[in-house]
C-alpha cells in the first residue's frame, strides 16, 4: 500500500511539474512572438527578411509544443475539455495545410491534399482538431522524410473522415 501511495504522489507531482513548465515556458514565448511580429513589419524580404521570417514560424512551432504539453497536464488531471460547435472541415483542413507547406518549406516534403471543393459541416472542437491534423503532418514529415504525404478529407453521410497517409 505504501509503495502505491508513493507512486501516486509522484504522478501528481509531475503533473504539477508538467502544468508549471508549461505555463513558465509561454511567458518568455509570449515575447518572443511580439518581437518577431515587430520584426516582421519593419523588414522588407532580403535575407534579413528570411531570418524573421524563419523566427515567426519556429516561434508557432515552439508555440504549438507548449501548448501540446498543458494539453497533456490537462488530460493526465482529467481536466481537459473540448469545446465542440461547428465547423468547416474543408476549410479548416486547408488553412492547417497552408500552415504546414510555409513550415516544411525548408524540408523536401510533397503533400498531396484532396479537400472536397465544397462545405464539409462537422462538430468539433476546432483548436483540437487543427491541432491533431497538424500534428499529424508534422509527424509524417519528419518520420517519411523524402516521401510524399497523403492527406484526404471524406464525407460519407454524416461522417467525416480525414487521413494522412505517409511512408514513415
Amino acid at each position: 500500500m505504501h509503495l502505491l501511495t508513493e507512486l501516486q504522489s509522484l504522478a501528481e507531482s509531475r503533473e504539477d511539474f508538467m502544468a508549471l513548465l508549461g505555463h513558465e515556458l509561454r511567458n518568455p514565448l509570449n515575447a518572443i512572438a511580439g518581437a518577431s511580429q515587430v520584426l516582421e513589419r519593419k523588414v522588407d524580404g532580403g535575407p534579413i527578411g528570411e531570418v524573421v521570417d524563419m523566427l515567426g514560424r519556429q516561434t508557432a512551432f515552439m508555440r504549438r509544443l507548449v501548448d501540446d504539453l498543458l494539453d497533456v497536464a490537462r488530460l493526465e488531471r482529467g481536466k481537459l475539455v473540448l469545446e465542440l460547435e461547428p465547423v468547416d472541415a474543408a476549410v479548416l483542413v486547408r488553412e492547417v495545410v497552408d500552415d504546414f507547406r510555409v513550415a516544411a518549406n525548408d524540408r523536401e516534403v510533397v503533400l498531396d491534399a484532396e479537400i472536397p471543393a465544397g462545405a464539409v459541416p462537422v462538430r468539433a472542437d476546432r483548436t483540437r482538431l487543427a491541432q491533431m491534423i497538424a500534428n499529424l503532418l508534422d509527424n509524417a514529415a519528419k518520420f517519411g522524410e523524402g516521401h510524399p504525404i497523403q492527406l484526404t478529407v471524406r464525407q460519407r453521410d454524416q461522417e467525416v473522415a480525414i487521413c494522412v497517409r505517409d511512408q514513415g
